[in-house]
């Protein structure tokens, strides 16, 4: 019996179905397999995640710190960042200052934490409230970053620290000649970035004061020394908060000021607790009311241009009221040498310059006079002087001159 030629290729289809079929089944178990291991492996990271890493995060915060953090629970996670629903740093007994955020934002390097066994953190406070007391040394901020700590064999690295939408609160160290007080801050963003071997801060900041206007800082501050650099920034400032954040002998206690200046803050070495400042810049002032010290009357109402370079202040067509007295001033105020300061009243009542200068006559004069007034002297005992003569006939006692 003679075999069909087609035989062969009737065959052909069977086993091209066997094929088929045993790749569909085994593919079918390799899917299975991947799958399995897909959500082993999520499971695997869930589980690392809110066991392991989030309180890692949070004990190497406070090893870091050297003080107590409570971290929220973990509300979203990836594969570099992780989102906390809270912080809370609260105040000790040691340390006032204290910052509460409603979450946090927590970004780091898994090739580092996985090879350099090194958690590299960059933190988003989102809407903190920061509450900072300066001390007797003028710092703001006393924590001391410790450089290398973490938990076992992981080593923590706070690199950079994010203000979102946040509300600050600065309270200065009270002194007699800072207008008493807190500065209040809103809107606050910027970052501050923990410089090489945790031995300062460079900080890039923005907020709006409660009290109106704006502010901008940028600087940078040696945290063991204190040495601080810092540019400011500032339009429609009230001036009563110029005088709390940095100490001058001329205390601002009204009026609005724009400001862009250089400062900085060196530690005096011969005398604890105290501080070197030198100001590079120029500020105008609108309406200010300043108070000079162991000088009787303020100055109201000064409107003019300063400028400042290091340690010296000049005064530049400066037109203000000395008590009742319209002025124009001019000349210099250095922190160092005191007061040399010239000015001219161009037309005032004879009362009111004798009641401004609290100079007593023996016998009642009136009539209208101009008078150039000199401050001259050390910051601390200021010598006030000037001469008047009439510009219309004064009538002293009863005689006409």
């Amino acid at each position: 019996m003679t075999r069909s030629p087609k035989s062969g290729n009737e065959q052909e289809p069977s086993n091209r179905r066997l094929w088929l079929l045993l790749l569909g089944r085994t593919s079918l178990a390799v899917g299975v397999i991947l799958l399995a291991g897909i959500a082993g492996g999520v499971w695997w990271a869930r589980n690392y995640v809110y066991k392991d890493l989030a309180p890692l995060v949070e004990n190497n915060l406070q090893q870091l710190l050297g003080r107590p953090v409570k971290l929220g629970a973990v509300e979203r996670f990836s594969l570099s960042s992780l989102r906390f629903g809270a912080l809370s740093v609260p105040a000790t007994p040691n340390d006032p200052d204290r910052v509460a955020a409603k979450a946090v934002d927590v970004q780091f390097s898994p090739l580092r934490l996985l090879f350099n066994r090194t958690l590299a953190l960059n933190v988003t406070l989102v809407q903190p409230d920061v509450y900072l007391e300066q001390d007797k040394q003028g710092r703001w901020v006393t924590t001391q970053l410790k450089t290398g700590e973490g938990k076992g064999i992981i080593q923590t690295e706070l690199q950079t620290i994010r203000l979102q939408n946040g509300d600050v609160v600065l309270v200065p160290n009270p002194t007699p000649n800072k207008p008493k007080g807190s500065v209040a801050l809103d809107q606050v963003n910027g970052t501050a970035r923990i410089l090489s071997q945790n031995q300062g801060i460079s900080y890039d900041l923005g907020a709006q004061p409660t009290t109106g206007g704006t502010v901008k800082i940028v600087g940078e501050t040696q945290l063991k020394t204190l040495q601080t650099n810092v540019k400011l920034q500032a339009q429609n400032l009230e001036a009563a908060n110029v005088s709390r954040l940095i100490e001058l002998p001329i205390a601002l206690q009204s009026g609005r000021v724009d400001a862009d200046l250089a400062v900085q803050l060196q530690p005096d070495q011969q005398q604890a607790n105290q501080q070197e400042i030198a100001i590079n810049g120029t500020a105008v002032a609108n309406k200010v009311t300043a108070q000079i010290q162991n000088v009787p009357q303020k100055f109201i109402n000064s409107i003019g241009r300063l400028t400042f370079q290091g340690q010296t202040v000049g005064v530049e067509s400066l037109t203000t009221n000395y008590g009742t007295v319209p002025v124009l001033a001019n000349g210099s105020l250095n922190l160092q040498t005191g007061y040399n300061i010239s000015a001219q009243v161009k037309a005032v009542s004879a009362k009111n310059l004798l009641d401004t200068l609290n100079a007593n006559l023996p016998v009642p004069v009136a009539g209208e006079v101009q008078s150039k007034i000199q401050l001259q002297g050390p910051i601390q005992q200021p010598i006030l002087s000037g001469t008047a003569s009439n510009i219309k006939p004064v009538q002293v006692d009863r005689v006409l001159f």
